[in-house]
């Protein structure tokens, strides 16, 4: 089996529609922060932050699980012991005709 290594991509890839929904979400934030900046202005700055970071993930695309996600597979040997794994290739023809072989002698 190949060895498929995982890539750069970006973990969580937005559309138009998902761009402008974050572009929605900033502008009430942003309108939040501006209502209250006259009665709190410590929620109003974080209301504010965030309506900067929204703003941005909404025009660049970008997102901040991009930071959790791993960049490249490790290199760890892979089925040290020789057990099967969910890493290898599964024949089902041969599982089947393994099976018939064994049950074959009860119908005789």
């Amino acid at each position: 089996m190949p060895d498929r290594s995982l890539t750069s991509a970006p973990a969580c890839r937005v559309g138009v529609w998902g761009r402008l929904a974050r572009g929605a979400v900033a502008v009430v934030t942003a309108a939040f922060a501006a209502s209250m900046l006259p009665t709190d202005p410590v929620t109003a700055a974080v209301a504010g932050l965030f309506a900067v970071l929204v703003a941005v993930m909404a025009i660049t695309g970008w997102c901040p699980a991009d930071w959790l996600a791993p960049r490249r597979q490790s290199h760890a040997p892979q089925n040290t012991l020789g057990f099967p794994d969910a890493h290898q290739d599964v024949d089902l023809a041969a599982s089947i005709a393994a099976v018939q072989n064994r049950s074959s002698h009860v119908h005789e």
